[in-house]
């Protein structure tokens, strides 16, 4: 009887726990988990030819001419359409801008909110821009751009292309983008006043980190959908090592360490020209008097040793234009004149090859000749030269080697890497490896990651003038075990410590952006960038190199 009872007890009793459980779960949601994936695309449409709000009279004065006395706006929004690229067919990149002090931006140009819209932090663009300084500031404006691309999204009477548009909710975007006009802060507020301690760039930068690190939105990613712009070398320097999670726009990454901005997540945008674009140009090679045009600065810290040299060897050439200019004086005006009428503009040394002087001359439809520093190790030999052969064969070819312990003192290792397009050389570059490398395959394989980059980022370039390379970029190594590493799924413990070259490389290779190819030791033409050479190979390696003597008849 007892045992009916106990019996009848735990089948009450389980019965209540099911049901229970039962109730329980149905009265709970599905935990939803929010994806937020890295977005590696372009962020925003390029920026055109605007003049609208800009002055171009040098860097402290202002104009405002095409603004004034627009009383409906239309001449505005006709200016700010013309900025933008049509993306037929996609859908608008979903973008969350912070409303963040107008200190951050249009501040910075002298903006102050007037009247009813005080606790606005953003100017009516339909009424009225703020301009932004001419002169060279113009190169880093893309900071400007983007900021008035997103605020016209927000008006339909303001023609423009449906490529991005602003979202208030956070949750909705795609992307974060934090409206700092860093190069202009730089540009500007960057020298320390009398009465001050710091700079007022600094002094932002360091808000600036104080603002986002709080936010909701960077704590929910850690920062890393989050669009940050440095696009002057020496802007962030202060802020982007504790922002390096986030997305950058910059203009190289000549002075960026690989762990802080790297082509995985960041985006490389072209300086803005100064030089004013060549419309309606009827002229051809023939008709253009100039042969060779420089105007610049002839004595820089960088590069500055070239500079002088040519400038001392050109300047009573004939045909040739090698003066000193800038952007005062109405120096952008005689530079426009004389790039407009010559056959090719020169790159000297100091300039980074993505400078607003290369498209300057591309505006100009004139051919950019770009000096490397590395012509001062012929000043023995003047006559030597390259020769750029107008040939219709326009693969991308890398050529790659490392000199193991090569350093002396540190027993770093050296890399080098030279590229080609078609039989022509384009660029070339020896650099020490920034920590020592456990085998020579490894040094070997640094290096190779180093050219993928290189190879990346001159393909991008090409892709920006309309040359498309649709076909892997061939890379030559003459390390079989550095080639097996690139091509092995599997990592070892020897690999572990390049774990992040090996993706980087693989994920490269896996999506057919380069191949590679083993070459041996005699036929590596990067070779002759990383190890002394006897006299014999030194000259063999300087003929397939394209080095020729340019006084020597044919």
């Amino acid at each position: 009887m007892v045992g009916k009872l106990l019996l009848c007890l735990f089948l009450v009793t389980s019965i209540i726990f099911v049901l229970s459980w039962s109730f329980v779960l149905h009265s709970t949601g599905q935990i939803h988990f929010l994806d937020y994936p890295l977005l590696h695309n372009p962020i925003f449409p390029a920026m055109n030819d605007v003049n609208s709000g800009v002055s171009t009279r040098g860097n402290d004065e202002h104009y405002n001419d095409e603004v004034k006395g627009e009383k409906d706006g239309n001449s505005v929004g006709q200016e700010i359409g013309k900025c933008m690229c049509e993306v037929p067919g996609e859908e608008p990149l979903k973008v969350y801008m912070y409303d963040m002090d107008p200190e951050f931006h249009f501040g910075l140009l002298d903006w102050k909110p007037e009247g009813n819209s005080s606790k606005s932090v953003w100017p009516d663009i339909r009424k009225h821009i703020p301009p932004y300084p001419g002169g060279l500031n113009l190169q880093h404006s893309i900071e400007y751009w983007l900021t008035l691309d997103l605020l016209a999204s927000e008006f339909p009477d303001i023609p423009r292309a449906n490529a991005a548009k602003r979202v208030h909710n956070s949750s909705e975007a795609d992307v974060i983008f934090v409206p700092f006009f860093s190069s202009l802060s730089y540009n500007r507020f960057s020298n320390v006043s009398p009465h001050r301690k710091t700079s007022r760039n600094k002094e932002l930068q360091e808000k600036l980190v104080k603002f986002l690190t709080v936010q909701d939105e960077w704590k929910r990613s850690g920062g890393r959908d989050h669009v940050v712009l440095a696009h002057h070398p020496n802007s962030m320097l202060d802020a982007r090592n504790k922002l390096f999670p986030a997305m950058f726009i910059l203009s190289d990454f000549g002075r960026y360490p690989p762990t802080v901005a790297n082509l995985e997540k960041d985006v490389i945008a072209p300086y803005k020209h100064v030089i004013k674009s060549y419309e309606n140009d009827m002229s051809d090679f023939d008709s253009r008097l100039i042969l060779l045009y420089f105007q610049g600065a002839i004595y820089r810290k960088d590069g500055g040793f070239v500079r002088q040299e040519l400038f001392y060897l050109l300047r009573d050439e004939k045909d040739v234009h090698f003066s000193f200019g800038s952007v005062k004086n109405d120096g952008v005006n005689k530079a426009t004149q004389g790039m407009h009428n010559s056959k090719f503009c020169l790159n000297i040394a100091g300039d980074t090859p993505s400078s607003n002087r290369l498209f300057d001359a591309i505006a100009s439809h004139c051919v950019p000749v770009i000096i490397s520093d590395g012509i001062q190790h012929l000043k023995g030999d003047p006559g030597q030269g390259l020769i750029f052969r107008a040939a219709s064969d326009l693969r991308l070819r890398g050529w790659c080697d490392a000199d193991y312990a090569g350093c002396p003192l540190s027993r770093k290792s050296l890399s080098g890497w030279f590229i080609q397009l078609g039989p022509s050389p384009i660029s070339w570059k020896t650099k020490k490896q920034s920590i020592p490398s456990l085998s020579s395959a490894e040094s070997e394989y640094r290096a190779m990651r180093l050219a993928t980059c290189e190879l990346l980022w001159i393909k991008s370039l090409l892709s920006s003038f309309g040359v498309e390379h649709s076909t892997p970029m061939t890379l030559y190594c003459d390390s079989q075990a550095a080639l097996h590493i690139a091509h092995n799924d599997v990592y070892h413990d020897r690999t572990k410590h390049i774990e992040v070259d090996c993706h980087f490389l693989r994920h490269h290779l896996d999506h057919g952006h380069i191949s590679t190819s083993h070459v041996s030791t005699r036929e590596q033409l990067a070779d002759i960038f990383t190890k002394a050479l006897g006299k014999k190979e030194f000259a063999w390696f300087i003929d397939k190199l394209g080095v020729q003597h340019l006084h020597l008849p044919t």
